[in-house]
This record gives structure tokens, C-alpha cells and sequence, in this order.
């Protein structure tokens, strides 16, 4: 089985949005259970600029909210596992509009931000 852990901010993040915990807590078991062959429709890798570290997202939806939590596999020292960096809620934004362009760049930012603050070493994907 694979471990997943939740960053520090994406923790705090959480803290604001109690009602998604279950809902996300139901993709952090099937990423456990599937690890990197997790695919569409619980998982999705994010188009990231080049030279960041390239980044899955979980999708889900939970509290009348469309959710997207960016993930990626590093190393640590001796452990693996899985890191989610952030969250964020895309109801009521239109696929492919400038807002859904603005809303990724901001979840993909904040995620690269925190792996750059992070001691690991991403290894997927």
C-alpha cells in the first residue's frame, strides 16, 4: 500500500473547507490503493510550465464544489510516497476559459512554491 501525506499548507488550506475532507479522503484511499496508475476520471496530470516539476491533480467533488488537489511521488531521504501540495475549488468556471487558465496557474504556483520549500525529490510523474 502507498503512503500519502498532506504538506503543511495544503493542511492548513483544509482547516477553511472542512466539508471536502471526506470526499478527498475517499481519493487519498484510492491513490493508496493504486499509486501511480491511478487515471481519469480520480486523477489527471496538470499541464505545468516547462522546468517545474511536472504534477498530478486528484479531482473530486464534494460540498457543492468542484475540487483539484495537486500531487506528486517524491523522495525524502529513505521514504516514498505520495505529497499533496494544495487544493482548489473550479465551480463555476468554464473549461478552457481564461479563468480556468488563471485558476490552474495559481494551484500549479502554489504546489511549485512548496516543493521548492520542501526537502524532497520528486520522482513522478
Amino acid at each position: 500500500m502507498n503512503r500519502v501525506e498532506l504538506h503543511e499548507d495544503l493542511k492548513r488550506e483544509l482547516e477553511e473547507v472542512p466539508d471536502v475532507i471526506p470526499s478527498l479522503f475517499k481519493r487519498v484511499i484510492l491513490l493508496r490503493e493504486k499509486g501511480v496508475s491511478l487515471s481519469p476520471p480520480y486523477a489527471k496530470r496538470m499541464d505545468v510550465p516547462q522546468g517545474t516539476h511536472s504534477l498530478m491533480n486528484l479531482r473530486f467533488n464534494a460540498a457543492r464544489g468542484v475540487w483539484r488537489v495537486p500531487y506528486c511521488l517524491v523522495n525524502s531521504g529513505a521514504d516514498r510516497y505520495f505529497l499533496l501540495l494544495a487544493i482548489g475549488d473550479k465551480q463555476g468556471i468554464e473549461a478552457g476559459s481564461n479563468e480556468s487558465r488563471r485558476f490552474y496557474e495559481d494551484l500549479v504556483h502554489r504546489s511549485q512554491q512548496r516543493l521548492d520549500t520542501t526537502p524532497v525529490t520528486v520522482v513522478w510523474p
